[in-house]
């Protein structure tokens, strides 16, 4: 094979305008994480995100806009069961960022940086490290409360339902090409993850997992859906992927 015939493709999707990503779509998005729990062990826990997104402005320069519509935490071990509760995820930021669009050999490519997150705290007054306790002048009422940071459940064997409160930041990039008619896939790197559990309803879990995200095992689908789909919608099931994947 010749350089030359390498080169034509890429050429040929230069020349072709790119996808016009204006309208409204569903992103899930899978986080796959390990984690060191004091008291109950190591598990695998794969977090899954739905979220709304509108994309406007130019055709060739989109404008993401993210409305995060549910969100579960699943653990490879029936260790204990996490629930977050739907006050949480409607604390949850909505976000615009800006998607680059790239000519490929094949097609198009889609990066987006997400930016940082910061939950449960406010970054100004902690710029270098998570609120380690309650106490620390940081830390935010996330959902309104009452409670310190965000408040999620967990279900324990023997210990019942145990409210944690915790602080967290993320900072997570999208990297995908166009797989399909008006269907993006790819990586999901979480560029830097950080959570504390700054307090507990119950004292044996007010401690802090150890953990680390796979990168290779995380990642995100894009799929458009009609014009006025709601997060109510998402959650029945409009657009959803199919396979068990996400």
């Amino acid at each position: 094979m010749t350089p030359s015939l390498l080169v034509l493709p890429l050429a040929a999707a230069a020349q072709s305008p790119p996808p016009d990503l204006r309208g409204t779509w569903r992103m899930d998005l899978r986080i796959v994480s390990e984690a060191h729990v004091p008291v109950l062990g190591t598990t695998v826990i794969k977090s899954r995100t739905t979220f709304l997104v509108t994309v406007d402005g130019e055709a060739g320069a989109p404008v993401v806009h993210t409305d995060p519509c549910h969100l579960e935490a699943e653990p490879s071990r029936a260790i204990a069961r996490t629930t977050i509760p739907r006050s949480f995820i409607e604390a949850l930021p909505e976000k615009d960022f800006p998607a680059v669009l790239t000519p490929t050999a094949d097609g198009w490519a889609m990066k987006a940086d997400m930016k940082p997150q910061y939950l449960g705290y406010d970054a100004a007054a902690s710029p270098k490290a998570l609120p380690e306790d309650a106490d620390h002048p940081a830390v935010r009422d996330l959902e309104g409360d009452g409670k310190p940071g965000g408040t999620i459940h967990l279900d324990a064997p023997v210990f019942g339902l145990i409210e944690l409160y915790v602080v967290q930041r993320a900072h997570t990039v999208l990297d995908a090409k166009l797989t399909g008619a008006d269907v993006f896939e790819g990586g999901a790197t979480v560029r830097t993850f950080g959570q504390r559990t700054i307090g507990a309803s119950n004292r044996l879990f007010a401690a802090n997992a150890d953990v680390t995200v796979n990168q290779s095992a995380s990642g995100f689908r894009w799929a458009r859906v009609p014009e006025g789909t709601t997060c109510a919608a998402l959650v029945g099931g409009v657009g959803a992927p199919t396979g068990g994947r996400y």
